[in-house]
């Protein structure tokens, strides 16, 4: 959306769309540079208002590149807004709404191939997802569970284990996370 009457202004070309980006995940943010000078400032709107700093002064170069804080809210009323710090009346928003979404737990050890070993302690990995709350663990074996690992854990990313010695011998097993506030859940990956 221009103001300025130059048809030489800037435009958000990316997001433009009615795209989905993932908070906590790295997206490049692009625009035509048109005649707003050297610097522009970016920020993200929610339903047409301002909501976040995406950066208060950057290059005038037509991209800049953005991890999406895990703090910012789910939602579908998402624009990107690109402002020149030289002249405000030049700027440009996105076309359309875009979404950002969370992301899911996602266990990344065991993440299939182990040898885990009864009676020795191994650290289960995961990344956090949309941060905060806390995590339950189990231990699945054929799509069952086999045992509660820890009914509740904060969800640090991060749980160190002792194999239990009543474990049987397999190789189907995985590790299955689930979010305990508010409800997310993973399908573990075997070892």
């Amino acid at each position: 959306t221009k103001t300025s009457d130059d048809a030489d202004s800037i435009v958000v070309t990316t997001p433009n769309a009615s795209q989905s980006w993932t908070a906590g995940k790295t997206y490049m943010i692009k625009w035509k540079k048109g005649n707003a000078g050297a610097s522009v400032k970016i920020y993200l709107t929610k339903s047409g208002k301002h909501y976040k700093w995406i950066s208060k002064k950057t290059t005038n170069d037509g991209k800049h590149q953005w991890q999406i804080p895990t703090t910012v809210a789910a939602g579908s009323a998402y624009k990107i807004k690109i402002v020149s710090t030289k002249n405000k009346r030049i700027f440009d928003s996105s076309n359309r709404y875009f979404t950002i979404k969370k992301m899911p737990i996602k266990v990344t050890s065991p993440n299939g191939g182990e040898l885990w070993k009864t009676g020795e302690t191994y650290t289960i990995l995961w990344n956090k997802g949309d941060g905060g709350g806390n995590v339950k663990i189990e231990l699945m074996e054929s799509g069952k569970v086999d045992r509660v690992i820890v009914r509740s854990t904060i969800n640090s990313g991060r749980y160190s284990w002792t194999v239990s010695v009543y474990v049987g011998t397999g190789s189907t097993y995985k590790v299955k996370i689930t979010r305990t506030t508010p409800a997310q859940k993973t399908k573990g990956d075997g070892f």
